[in-house]
């Protein structure tokens, strides 16, 4: 068999036919396909052929492989003329077999070449060279035709390269530039391998000349191709640099690093390519590889190439990033910084720290005295990060030159602490505090007294906050180094007693942070470093992130480990004594940190502690009264007494409200931790034993309760237990609602609703509310109206004296006598039977409190109450009743007198009731849809999902609101006509419209945040309100009063538009779909919205800027920033959306009335350096539009040149118009986000728009006249934030030229339209 197979072998190479057969029929035989070499099969294919092969001798090797050339040189022909005659052949199944006949040759003579090279002892002779090379030459055109030809090819290539043949350097050149392509281009990562293991090819080709040193001798043809194959590998390897998977494989940083060395110039052009790209390309992961690569290739490369190295990419990049811009749109030198830290932190090493040396110091030392603050900035922090830096010189016997050099770079530190730039102070804490964490025992102990005495003592009372701030944040690292303990023990109390009550938030959370640090040390306590007294007054005033951290800080001093809980009651005794609010707050924070166990431990010692002291003070009061009993009583009295504990004390009324409110905290805890998971046995018990425990102490509270404090934590713990832990209490309750009076507490009947709420008396509370409001508006109100009848009637039921009106009458007591036969004696016997009437109560003041308190509570309970199909009816017919609070304000509105001040449905009742009302049916409308959503198709019909709130409620309501704007309307027209017609002359008339006025006004306040609360909640009245508003804005109602809320819905129409058009997005399967016709009549309402809005913004700036500013600060920037956020979002990632223009337009047309008006009243108004300088509307406005870099670029590179392009078609408005925008585009350019983006603006509008340019030069030259007399302010601040600083003039006129007509300026609305 194996003879044959050699004979087989053999006639391959005779003619083509029988070598494909014997190919075709090993693929058969091993069930394989060609180039699927790497998998078993494959490579059983390929060693079947190498050990045929190998069986050959020397001649019969010679003459099969003169055969293989002779069949390659005329396959690679035919598949050459092929491709010259493709277009003359016809196609037809002939043809196409014989195009087949030479792929298959060449892929035959492949296998054949692989199996060869494959076998361990052979040695490839000249033919088989010759082969490789013409199939080498023809790569390129063989990859077009057939991919898995050339990948063959290709391996075959690597795996001679490998092996180290000879002449392999003849078959490296298209290889490795191929084997590039398809890495770079195609994206084929596993080539990766095979270029790296043939990198060492890099170094024959001469890339300065472009040609290859192995072909200088070749005739031109051949070095032309060479040199253009060259230029290609050339730009792929310069790309190289700028792809990701090289830089995160360790193999290819190797050979990246490799490149660096080929070539000064292509070393200068890698090191080009990668600065250019440094910081839009690179991540930080991929720039400390990119730090990684520099530092390999400096340190493999040989001592020539190493000193170009260092000049042309090392201190280049020191230079670069020492000067380049730090800010938080464009940083770059953090990817810089990155990059120079992967190799400094190599400087461990003698030769390293050298070179350091060497090459900063041309650089940092002059760096460090700059003027420009943010280049000291960065030279501080690479000095920093490279300390120490050592001079070679310094391992010679010069002690003297060396403690001179490190002495110049202590001075340098305390030169940055000394700085005028808080930024470069900061970047000097931080590193100082990092160099004595690594570098102790190295420093003097008088440098680091100096250094650290300065932290503490200057610093740490620095008048900037950052700057504060970072000195404790970097005492942290300083706790991390036991060296220091003793010294920071010295330092740190003056200044942390002093810091921890700092009047900033960020610097009290970093000295909290300090000792939080200080306790976790062995060596200070933190107690010696800041009194306890002044930690216990600032946990008490604090917020909670302070709060947060000075509880963590003191948990183990008040409830101490390995101790019993008698303890932790004693200590809580003795920490309300000292601070009550402070104890309090404290108890409220460390409860999670509590187990459940040590809660409940907690809570029943608390409990017994409680109960006794309250019983012991209760004996000592009847003991007291008791003076005149007898003996016998008096020594019971004194057994009961002894059996309380010897060290119970009579308790003070503040500790025992503390101590109830410590307890409410626990329980709330306790209660909220058991619900969440499964309770053991155990924890019933525990549970059990808890509510035994305080039902007694709240039955004696009860009896000791004086301060209002105290009943609220009673009541409250009573809401946890069950109603018949306490059956007197709890059936007291209801009566106690009933009966309470118009002015009683909120507190006190806030907790008794509470406690119905959790005992599930819902239905009777909603009944009560039910009640009063049936009577307060089905009887009063008809009463009301009989009472208009006769001017001197009078309603007795008005004047009745509602605050007992729940009191039982005496006499509707009724006896009734009755008589029964007893069948057993026949005799007779009187029954009295006693009943009680309640007189009708008509409070609807206190029904709707206790609506509000029940709804209220229901939100912080996820609506329990509305799982209950009745209570959820009882709201609805309140709902249904409170309706006649809008009949009944309407008829109001429409009467011309004035509401008698008898009447019990007032008008802030009213107005208070249609809210009630409101917000009960989008409550049940929201809780319902929740639920229909959750709800399977089988509960679909249950019967809470029964009671409905049909979506027309919402419109009716909205339908109202309209009816009132239209009544609203009529009203100021009646009321401007008749003081036209001198008609208001008497005071009643006068008195009623000023009341109906008042209504109003309590209405759009109430009606407004009332529509906000629809859309919040997601009810699908969006056009409806949308329309209503509108209808309001064009009302003439003084919209400055209401513009947070109508500002806040705008933005919940314009998320509510978002997302649908996000929708219809998705409907037409992600295709970009421009505005259709319904999308623009709604972005027609929602501009005019928004233009009414602007208008009333800019009106109340011009009459008022000082109100202007708060009110803008208070009501308008939040809502106006997240507008302006999410639109640029949505722009960004849908381009063909159109509103992101329409609200930039508007708000730019805005600014440009502003300062219009400013530029006609004042003649002398200069353009101003600063943002802040400007007119109030637009120091407002302005950042807020322009807060960040591309905000600013898309103001200046769109909004702007195409609104100056259309009013500059106006002749009469031209001037005036390119006057403002030069005065706006100053201010840009100067104290903008992106000034770059304003100066090509500039450029733009100069060359389109005539005359332009010498009005900005007017501009410029008077500003630059009267900037002489003073200097230019501040920068603005980096988030848009507003400074109240005052806008005075620098000095100088900037003359305007008189308008040729007095009506030549516009008013706002004009002006914007």
């Amino acid at each position: 068999m194996g003879e044959k197979r050699r004979e087989e072998l053999l006639s391959c190479s005779e003619n083509s036919e029988k070598c494909i057969e014997f190919v075709a029929n090993l693929r058969r035989e091993h069930h394989t396909k060609f180039g699927d070499f790497k998998n078993g099969k494959g490579r059983k294919l390929i060693s079947t052929v190498s050990e045929i092969i190998q069986e050959l001798n020397s001649k019969q090797l010679d003459s099969f492989w003169l055969g293989l050339k002779t069949l390659s040189i005329n396959g690679l022909g035919q598949i050459s003329s092929n491709v010259l005659d493709e277009e003359n052949i016809d196609d037809n199944i002939q043809n196409e077999e014989n195009k087949e006949i030479p792929f298959q040759v060449l892929e035959a003579v492949c296998i054949f070449l692989l199996s060869t090279v494959r076998l361990d002892n052979q040695t490839p002779n000249k033919d088989m060279l010759q082969i490789l090379i013409l199939l080498h030459g023809s790569l390129f055109d063989l990859y077009d035709v057939r991919p898995v030809l050339a990948s063959c090819i290709c391996t075959i290539c690597v795996e001679w390269w490998n092996k180290n043949f000879a002449s392999k350097e003849q078959i490296c050149l298209n290889v490795i530039t191929h084997q590039l392509r398809l890495f770079l281009c195609k994206d084929q990562r596993d080539k990766l391998s095979s270029i790296c293991s043939m990198q060492g090819c890099l170094t024959l080709f001469d890339f300065k000349r472009k040609q290859i040193s192995a072909l200088e001798n070749e005739d031109a043809t051949e070095e032309n191709y060479a040199k253009s194959v060259i230029e290609e590998l050339r730009e792929m390897l310069l790309s190289s640099f700028k792809y990701p998977l090289l830089l995160c494989k360790a193999e290819g940083r190797k050979f990246l690093s490799s490149v660096f060395l080929l070539h000064k110039e292509l070393m200068k052009d890698a090191h080009q390519v990668i600065m250019d790209n440094i910081k839009h390309k690179f991540s930080l992961e991929q720039a400390e590889g990119l730090g990684n690569i520099y530092f390999q290739s400096w340190r493999s490369a040989s001592q020539e190439m190493k000193e170009s190295f260092e000049e042309i990419c090392i201190q280049d990049l020191m230079y670069r990033a020492v000067h380049s811009p730090c800010v938080k749109e464009f940083n770059l030198f953090l990817p810089l910084k990155t990059m120079l830290s992967s190799i400094v932190c190599h400087k461990g090493g003698l030769e390293v720290r050298h070179m350091i040396t060497r090459l900063y110091n041309p650089i940092i030392w002059r760096s460090l005295k700059a003027n420009n603050a943010m280049v000291r900035a960065n030279a501080s922090k690479l000095l920093l990060d490279a300390f120490p830096l050592e001079e070679e010189d310094s391992n010679r016997p010069r002690v003297a030159e060396n403690e001179e050099f490190m002495q110049r770079q202590y001075n340098a530190m305390n030169d940055m602490l000394m700085d005028v730039c808080p930024r470069v102070r900061v970047i000097g804490i931080f590193g100082l505090c990092n160099v004595l964490h690594m570098y102790w025992d190295a420093i003097p102990p008088h440098v680091i007294a100096i250094l650290t005495r300065k932290l503490y003592n200057d610093l740490a009372f620095d008048a900037t906050v950052h700057v504060r701030q970072a000195v404790f944040q970097a005492t942290i690292v300083l706790l991390d180094t036991p060296c220091a303990h003793p010294l920071l023990a010295k330092l740190l109390p003056p200044c942390l007693e002093k810091c921890l009550h700092d009047i900033n938030e960020k610097v009290r959370i970093a000295v909290a942070e300090v000792l939080l640090g200080v306790k976790q040390t062995s060596t200070i306590e933190f107690w010696s470093v800041c009194p306890i007294q002044n930690i216990i007054a600032q946990l008490e005033v604090d917020g909670m992130p302070v709060s947060k951290r000075l509880a963590k800080l003191l948990f183990r001093s008040f409830i101490p480990e390995n101790k019993p809980v008698q303890v932790w009651v004693e200590r809580c005794m003795n920490f309300f004594k000292r601070e009550v609010n402070a104890a309090r707050k404290f108890y409220s924070l460390v409860d999670k940190d509590l187990t459940v166990q040590e809660i409940g431990d907690f809570l029943n010692m608390i409990g017994t502690f409680v109960y006794n002291c309250v019983s012991a003070t209760l004996q000592q009061e009847n003991s007291s009264v008791m003076d005149t009993s007898s003996t016998t009583n008096s020594n019971d009295s004194q057994n009961s007494t002894s059996t309380t504990p010897c060290n119970t004390t009579v308790i003070e009324d503040d500790v025992l409200a503390a101590l109830l409110d410590t307890s409410c905290i626990l329980w709330k805890s306790l209660d909220h931790r058991t619900s969440t998971s499964k309770s053991s046995t155990k924890m019933r018990e525990m549970m059990k034993k808890i509510m035994v425990t305080y039902s007694r102490v709240l039955h004696v509270c009860f009896k000791v309760s004086n301060d209002e404090r105290t009943l609220n934590a009673i009541l409250l713990l009573t809401s946890y237990l069950p109603p018949g832990s306490l059956p007197v209490f709890s059936k007291s309750v209801l009566p106690k609602l009933r009966s309470l009076p118009d002015d009683a507490p909120p507190s006190y009947y806030t907790m008794l609703i509470k406690c119905l709420c959790s005992w599930g008396w819902i239905k009777q509370l909603l009944g009560l509310i039910q009640e009063w409001l049936t009577e307060s508006l089905e009887g009063t109100l008809d009463e009301s109206s009989l009472d208009n009848q006769g001017p001197g009637e009078t309603n007795d039921s008005r004047s009745t004296n509602t605050r007992r009106s729940a009191r039982l009458s005496k006499s509707s007591v009724q006896e009734n006598d009755s008589q029964s036969d007893e069948k057993n004696d026949g005799s007779k016997r009187k029954k009295k039977t006693v009943s009680f009437t309640v007189k009708p109560q008509h409070r609807p003041d206190q029904a709707l409190k206790y609506l509000k308190v029940f709804m209220e509570i229901q939100m912080s309970c996820s609506y329990s109450a509305l799982e209950i199909p009745q209570c959820v009816q009882l709201l609805l017919t309140i709902a249904k009743i409170l309706e006649k609070c809008q009949v009944e304000t309407l008829s109001r509105l429409s009467s011309s007198s004035k509401t008698d001040d008898s009447e019990i449905w007032v008008d802030n009742l009213l107005v208070e009731g249609i809210v009630r009302r409101c917000s009960v049916l989008s409550i049940i409308y929201l809780h319902q849809k929740n639920k229909r959503k959750d709800a399977d198709s089988s509960e679909a019909d249950d019967d809470h999902l029964n009671n409905d709130v049909p979506i027309d409620e919402f419109k009716y309501m909205i339908k109202w609101f309209g009816v009132v704007i239209k009544k609203y309307e009529s009203t100021t027209k009646t009321q401007k006509s008749d003081l036209n017609n001198s008609i208001l002359s008497n005071q009643t008339s006068s008195s009623a419209f000023i009341s109906r006025l008042s209504l109003y006004r309590q209405l759009f306040n109430s009606t407004l945040q009332i529509f906000l609360d629809f859309l919040s909640c997601g009810i699908e009245v969006f056009e409806e309100v949308e329309d209503v508003v509108l209808q309001f804005c064009s009302s003439g109602a003084s919209l400055i009063e209401y513009i947070e809320q109508l500002l806040r819905i705008l933005l919940q129409l314009d998320e509510h538009k978002i997302l649908q058009k996000e929708m219809k997005r998705k409907n037409v399967d992600g295709e970009e779909q421009t505005l259709v016709d319904d999308d623009d009549k709604r972005n027609v309402k929602i501009v005019d919205i928004f233009d009414r809005i602007l208008t009333t913004l800019l009106q109340h700036a011009r009459q008022n800027p000082d109100s202007f500013m708060q009110v803008f600060r208070q009501k308008v920037k939040q809502s106006l920033r997240t507008m302006v956020r999410q639109q640029n979002l949505v722009h960004f990632i849908h381009p063909n959306d159109v509103w992101y223009d329409v609200l930039m337009k508007k708000i730019i047309s805005a600014i440009m009335v502003d300062l219009f008006h400013q530029l006609r009243s004042n003649q002398n108004f200069l353009a101003r350096d600063i943002i802040s300088d400007l007119p109030s509307f637009s120091a407002c406005i302005l950042p807020v539009l322009c807060a960040t870099y591309g905000e600013t670029a898309y103001i200046c590179q769109s909004t702007i040149p195409i609104l100056a392009k259309e009013e500059s078609d106006s002749t009469e408005q031209n001037d005036h118009t390119l006057l403002i925008f030069a005065h706006l585009l100053y201010t840009l350019s100067i104290n903008g986000k992106n000034p770059t983006a304003a100066e090509d603006c500039i450029n733009t509008l100069c060359e389109e728009l005539e005359g332009f340019d010498k009005i900005l030069s007017k501009v410029k030259s008077k500003n630059v006249e009267s900037s002489k007399d003073g200097e230019s302010c501040n920068k603005l601040s980096q988030e848009g934030e507003d400074e109240d600083v005052d806008a005075e003039a620098a000095g100088g006129i900037l003359v305007l030229e008189e308008p040729g007509h007095p009506d030549l300026f516009m008013n706002d609305e004009e002006f914007m339209i």
